[in-house]
């Protein structure tokens, strides 16, 4: 379980895993025997039955035991339809597994099929062996953190404006649209997974809720 600030108020938060037994460090779910969706969706259901503020859902493609897990975005999309009023979250999704645009546009549509009930984790990316597996470059610490800041960026202007030009360092954009606009104004609240000074002021500059747990970076 997590928590954070947001608003000046208390939220309680359920990390639901998606993965199963012992991965090692930080990949661990030692009650979780094997992965089973109908547990995963019985976990969800049961956190909204408590009153729990929302459940969130890891964002890796190789994790935990024998390195098998679900989908983050998929795994979400579900929760929210079987759901009526629990948050959905993300812990947190990487910057460096997709563009920043498209990742825009499909939390819009989370957002808007869930009834503006998104939380959008975001992070710069930290499981080598996973970048180097799906050969994703590794780049070092500070280009990856200057990454997801130009990223979210990128994200922000794509929910809140008509139309976005963007002439970045890492990345460009002419004329793009994002339609329709998430339900969320003036945007789903995001949450940047910080530790190190460099990306607590990448935090400070775009997150309503700032995670400062197990982040390596």
């Amino acid at each position: 379980m997590s928590w954070q600030v947001m608003k000046k108020n208390l939220m309680f938060n359920v990390f639901i895993p998606t993965f199963a037994g012992r991965g090692g460090y930080h990949t661990e779910a030692p009650n979780v025997d094997k992965i089973d969706v109908k547990q995963v969706v019985r976990y969800a259901k049961e956190c909204e039955r408590l009153g729990y503020d929302s459940v969130l859902i890891c964002d890796h493609f190789m994790y935990g035991k024998d390195d098998e897990i679900l989908e983050s975005w998929v795994t979400m999309s579900t929760i929210a339809s079987l759901t009526k009023r629990v948050k959905v979250g993300s812990w947190v999704f990487c910057n460096s597994y997709r563009h920043p645009a498209i990742a825009a546009k499909m939390a819009a549509t989370l957002d808007v099929f869930s009834g503006g009930r998104l939380i959008f984790g975001y992070g710069a990316g930290w499981f080598k062996r996973e970048y180097d597996a799906f050969g994703i470059p590794f780049k070092s610490p500070r280009i990856r953190i200057e990454e997801m800041d130009e990223g979210l960026q990128v994200i922000k202007m794509l929910w809140t404006l008509d139309e976005v030009t963007f002439k970045g360092r890492y990345y460009r954009l002419e004329g793009a649209k994002c339609l329709p606009k998430p339900l969320q104004k003036p945007h789903p609240p995001i949450m940047v997974g910080a530790q190190k000074p460099f990306a607590i002021k990448i935090a400070a500059k775009h997150a309503d809720i700032w995670d400062l747990s197990l982040i390596h970076i």
